[in-house]
């Protein structure tokens, strides 16, 4: 198909792929997939989310952006605001509303967490209805943190879930505060979170405790079959020539 995961690329594929198996039967795992700019993180995240198809599974998935790197837990309110609200059309009060069922859906006491969660995606909690936590800044986020985690560990109690986050080295220090705590309890649930960044990222958790996936340059091989297939036909030996040497073998710019 047009989509197949590109030849110098399936054995990473092959790893990710047997890290979800590992993850789907229990034993959860974290993936970090590297490489600088153009190099195809995305492309194989995405072929990720392409394999696992109709298999009962949730998909998370959210990026971190240079705009946003000061903005506490960015990715993360991005993400369950997306979940609450897919066409950025309710008023707070409508999120609200649905942030009330979601996390009655999955049984969690309102009272504790809803004023976390509603500060955190900045709603108005009516105080005739809600009292907000009487906690210090220092304890209110680590009880967010807290409640973070369980909502993913209960997630994915009913489906398995593939947390996929992009672009971490622009990830602001609640999230990398978020992600390392992931990681390190990971293991006792059906999740893999899947992590891309480039090569400056100083991951916060022990190297041990995540999958290495570094995406090097392609091989002179594959460069010339992708831009043959990028082109729609073969090309001349002077036209490969150059594409090779000004590319460097990263995908991205063979096929532009």
């Amino acid at each position: 198909t047009g989509t197949a995961i590109p030849a110098g690329r399936s054995r990473e594929l092959d790893l990710v792929l047997s890290r979800w198996e590992q993850a789907r039967s229990g034993q959860g795992q974290g993936v970090l997939i590297s490489g600088e700019p153009g190099i195809g993180k995305s492309r194989l995240m995405r072929e990720l989310g392409d394999r696992l198809g109709a298999e009962p599974h949730t998909w998370l998935e959210a990026r971190c952006t240079e705009d946003s790197s000061g903005q506490a837990y960015a990715p993360v309110v991005d993400l369950l605001t997306r979940m609450l609200d897919p066409n950025r059309d309710l008023p707070p009060e409508g999120r609200l509303t649905g942030l009330e069922a979601l996390l009655s859906g999955y049984s969690f006491e309102l009272p504790e967490t809803l004023p976390l969660f509603a500060s955190l995606l900045s709603l108005p909690l009516p105080p005739e209805r809600w009292a907000p936590l009487d906690v210090s800044p220092l304890k209110h986020r680590e009880l967010t943190r807290n409640a973070l985690l369980a909502f993913l560990a209960a997630m994915a109690e009913r489906h398995p879930v593939v947390l996929a986050l992009e672009d971490l080295h622009w990830a602001d220090p609640s999230t990398l505060e978020l992600l390392k705590a992931l990681v390190e309890e990971v293991s006792s649930s059906r999740l893999l979170a899947l992590f891309s960044a480039r090569p400056e990222l100083e991951p916060p958790w022990a190297a041990s405790a995540v999958t290495q996936v570094q995406l090097g340059a392609l091989a002179r091989a594959e460069v010339e079959r992708r831009a043959a297939a990028a082109a729609g036909g073969p090309l001349s030996p002077e036209a490969l020539e150059e594409i090779a040497t000004r590319t460097d073998g990263i995908p991205l710019f063979v096929e532009e």
